[in-house]
């Protein structure tokens, strides 16, 4: 690796880091407990749908070769967040934790603001795959008015043009966009399910278990018991 340049593993990566050529240099590791990101830092970055795969999707694979690599320039905020992070772990206090917490979301908030911009990829022809893929991004909370203001359709458009192109409703691809997070948190996370209703846009456990009986035709705790590797 090279200064600054940024890797991500992904849950049970091993991995080591070299530095290209023979001037030192520091390299900085962060670590966190799976459990600690997948409860607090996970649905920041779950807007992402490559991010939201790339760290529930490889939940068992101890042999994943798979990591993000991103570069950032000097001046990037990503700097100051890890030297203050160093700072305040090499000199803790009373109040440490609660003062790392916010500096390691804000430093995952432009790790993905830079993937994001190093993988953009070229906007789909089609307007109806453009809102799918707004939807994938928004789960938890969209609507056709959200739709139609950030695309500049009347919300009557947008609903006509996915049930033509498409052959679904805006509510049915919702649901089945929901339905495989909510598969992907279930296998990948020991989050409870009312944290998991949470990070998918519903109001209570009751509306989740609800849509997950009628769109798996089982409950939750029934599909993970049917579908266990």
């Amino acid at each position: 690796m090279n200064e600054g340049e940024c890797y991500v593993g992904q849950p049970y990566t091993g991995y080591a880091l070299n530095k290209d050529g023979d001037e030192e240099f520091i390299i900085i590791g962060v670590l966190m407990k799976k459990e600690l990101f997948f409860r607090s830092f996970l649905p920041v970055l779950s807007a992402d749908t490559a991010l939201f795969r790339f760290f529930l999707e490889p939940r068992t694979n101890q042999f994943s070769d798979e990591f993000l690599h991103l570069k950032f320039e000097k001046n990037s905020p990503l700097r100051t967040l890890l030297e203050m992070m160093v700072r305040e772990y090499a000199d803790p206090g009373e109040d440490t934790q609660a003062i790392l917490k916010p500096l390691v979301m804000a430093a995952l908030m432009h790790i993905a603001r830079q993937y994001r911009a190093e993988k953009a990829e070229v906007n789909c022809d089609r307007l109806s795959e453009q809102i799918v893929r707004y939807m994938g991004e928004h789960t938890d909370a969209v609507s056709l008015g959200d739709i139609a203001a950030h695309f500049a359709y009347h919300p009557n458009y947008i609903s006509g043009l996915l049930r033509r192109e498409l052959g679904k409703t805006f509510s049915l691809i919702l649901l089945e966009l929901r339905m495989e997070r909510a598969v992907m948190l279930l296998k990948g996370t020991d989050l409870p399910i009312e944290e998991t209703a949470y990070m998918l846009g519903y109001s209570n456990s009751s509306n989740f278990y609800k849509a997950f009986r009628e769109y798996y035709h089982c409950s939750p705790r029934e599909y993970m018991e049917r579908n266990e590797e």
